[in-house]
């Protein structure tokens, strides 16, 4: 398994994490390559047993592409949180370094630096890390949160640019908030951070966040 058939691995489980179906046209997306390798990576895959197609061209990952996938996503936010945590890495430059660390991570290495984080059960942008009792969370998308309600910033997808844009607003996983104000027609929200201040946010962006409302 070469690393290059580890990231397509890593990624339809990455996207299945957020949409049931997966095509091709979100892999390219992903990992920024032409459809035509995509597909021919796909049936690559396919022949591997890692992969299976549905008659909708829908991909689905095979037991043993789950189980590979699961595990190449721990490895990545494990670093990632390394990152963060002990090399102060800001959130939107940690991708590449962890990706690179991942395939070259082996079991003992995994365990000893699973360990070192005191076994986390999130990574830096809220993504569960496999295996550390993360559990199921019921989470919405920001942008279907009511009105007048305190909510927590609980989970963002791993884009670049979207993470730089979050940076310039302060506003990261854990941030506790209330949606005051939504404009309309796909307009932004506006934002009351716990302690007062307030912000807005595009609706675009809040279209890729997760969150979930506070108990009384």
């Amino acid at each position: 398994m070469n690393s290059n058939r580890e990231d397509y691995i890593k990624i339809i489980y990455e996207l299945q994490e957020f949409s049931p179906l997966v095509h091709n046209k979100m892999i390219a997306a992903k990992l920024n390559v032409s459809p035509a390798s995509v597909s021919e990576m796909i049936t690559k895959l396919q022949k591997a047993d890692l992969i299976t197609t549905s008659e909708d061209t829908s991909i689905h990952l095979s037991e043993s592409g789950e189980a590979l996938g699961q595990q190449l996503l721990r490895k990545h936010r494990l670093w990632e949180t390394f990152l963060v945590e002990k090399l102060g890495y800001p959130w939107d430059a940690i991708h590449d370094d962890a990706e690179l660390l991942e395939h070259v991570t082996s079991e003992r290495l995994e365990s000893a630096l699973n360990h070192f984080l005191n076994q986390p059960s999130f990574c830096p942008h809220g993504s569960p890390i496999y295996g550390n009792g993360s559990g199921e969370r019921t989470l919405v998308l920001l942008s279907d949160l009511p009105l007048n309600q305190m909510a927590s910033f609980e989970r963002v997808q791993d884009d670049h640019d979207l993470l730089v844009y979050l940076s310039s607003l302060d506003f990261k996983v854990t941030d506790r908030f209330t949606i005051i104000e939504k404009e309309p027609y796909e307009g932004s929200l506006k934002l009351e951070r716990q302690e007062g201040s307030v912000f807005s946010l595009s609706y675009k962006a809040a279209s890729q966040l997760y969150g979930s409302v506070l108990s009384e």
